[in-house]
């Protein structure tokens, strides 16, 4: 018998005494003294985990007050972290891209370079954070940045000599189509330090050169990607993003089987993962909106997914004398915030300078809050549209609900759409930890519990 709690995301199991014991604490409270109840091991132990609350106790109220710390305290963390598009030309024309059409393969200039650089600078030496900064991390994205390589060296030069002056971490990623990285690309981005890269991939040969299509018109689109993948030096990691729809799911099979072939994954799992991405409908995507998963169809796929890894490669494990690996015991977590929201110097900047609070406003010029060029000023209204939006005093979809506060991700562009994605475990929270906890009892060799998972046990 087991009980979860949303509020303190606790999942106890109990022994069949305890639960009976359990359900007569449950219809005698009222009439049990203070001292008896209070003397009781189980009922302190239910308290402690917040299974039992007190009458005065407003859980709501609670949450919202952790909410509200929650963002303070990122708010005030001290971390540059800026997404920039070096340019918005690029060499694929993918049908369902957020940006759509509305840039004409514009390309970052000198002044922007160095009016970003210059933002750095000053933030480093007056930020408005409680904590100092510590931190600058910078991911370049597109378009295809690989086509500007010149303003992704120039800007990664001398942000790494700000932050080697005042002795500061500093850190680069990029997002790519990976059809650029051959190995002269590769060793390029390895001296800029950026050590982290996102490649999309999206399923198969036939599906991606069709979900993808390069602008050349050429068919060596999937097959370069894979050949770039096979150069990936021993200091970088690899994220392959495959965005998944109703077709893109139904040839992940043939995407792995082509990564063991080429001796792609997992011979390079030290470096390289693969993420399923959830693909979102907007106004400038070119395909039916039937085509695109919902978060339930999502989850199903992703868990399908997963499946198919772990069986590809304890296959792969077993030909090479590698550990078996097993399944992660999957946990609701703590809401996940978009840092580029949500904090202060967690800005998006496109070609022109114009500054975004969130990615998938880049198609259109009238939502930019400001211009790098401009004196930098957080107290734009539209800075704090995005920065104080709290859902859950607004949201009645959110208050209402009986998940709270475990929801996956704080999208304030969903919020202010209307077109809020609730969390998957709504529809799978008792089937899923019901089946992961059988499981680690018949077979505990097959599933691993992630230590970062609050489980309770009093068996």
């Amino acid at each position: 018998m087991w009980i979860y709690n949303s509020v303190s995301n606790i999942l106890a199991e109990f022994s069949l005494l305890e639960w009976k014991e359990i359900n007569i604490l449950k219809n005698s409270m009222k009439l049990l003294s203070a001292k008896h109840i209070g003397s009781n091991v189980l009922y302190n132990n239910l308290l402690i985990n917040g299974f039992v609350v007190k009458a005065s106790t407003d859980e709501f109220k609670l949450i919202c007050n952790k909410f509200d710390e929650r963002i303070n305290l990122l708010y005030n963390t001290g971390q540059i972290q800026i997404t920039l598009l070096p340019t918005s030309s690029c060499n694929m024309r993918c049908p369902y891209c957020f940006e759509g059409d509305s840039y004409k393969g514009t390309f970052m200039s000198k002044e922007t370079e160095y009016s970003i650089v210059k933002f750095v600078d000053s933030v480093i030496k007056s930020p408005i954070t409680k904590e100092p900064i510590e931190h600058v991390s910078v991911m370049f994205f597109g378009g295809e940045p690989l086509l500007n390589m010149k303003s992704i060296s120039r800007i990664t030069k001398d942000i790494t000599d700000l932050c080697v002056l005042n002795k500061i971490k500093y850190s680069f990623h990029m997002t790519t189509n990976g059809t650029l990285l051959s190995p002269k690309f590769w060793e390029k981005i390895r001296a800029l330090n950026i050590n982290k890269v996102q490649i999309t991939i999206d399923g198969n040969k036939e599906i991606h050169n069709h979900k993808r299509p390069l602008k050349s018109g050429s068919d060596y689109n999937y097959d370069r990607i894979l050949d770039n993948l096979k150069e990936i030096p021993k200091n970088i990691k690899v994220n392959i993003r495959i965005n998944s729809d109703k077709e893109v799911i139904q040839s992940l099979e043939k995407l792995l089987h082509d990564l063991v072939q080429k001796e792609i994954w997992p011979n390079y799992v030290d470096r390289l993962k693969l993420t399923l991405g959830m693909k979102y409908y907007t106004k400038e995507s070119k395909e039916p909106k039937s085509y695109f998963l919902n978060n339930r169809e999502f989850y199903e796929a992703n868990e399908k997914f997963k499946d198919l890894q772990l069986d590809f490669y304890n296959e792969w494990a077993k030909r090479n004398n590698k550990p078996m690996a097993k399944r992660k015991f999957l946990y609701p977590n703590k809401i996940d915030f978009c840092y580029t929201a949500r904090h202060p110097y967690g800005i998006t900047i496109d070609p022109n300078g114009n500054i975004y609070k969130c990615w998938m406003r880049l198609n259109d010029p009238q939502n930019a809050v400001q211009n790098i060029c401009e004196p930098f000023d957080i107290n734009l209204a539209g800075y704090a549209k995005w920065l104080y939006y709290k859902k859950y005093h607004t949201n009645t979809k959110c208050i209402k609900c009986k998940l709270l506060p475990i929801c996956d991700k704080d999208c304030i562009k969903q919020q202010i759409d209307g077109d809020v994605q609730c969390t998957v475990w709504k529809y799978i929270l008792r089937k899923r930890l019901k089946t992961q906890l059988e499981l680690m009892k018949i077979a505990p060799d097959c599933i691993v519990l992630d230590t970062k998972s609050v489980v309770v046990t009093n068996k």
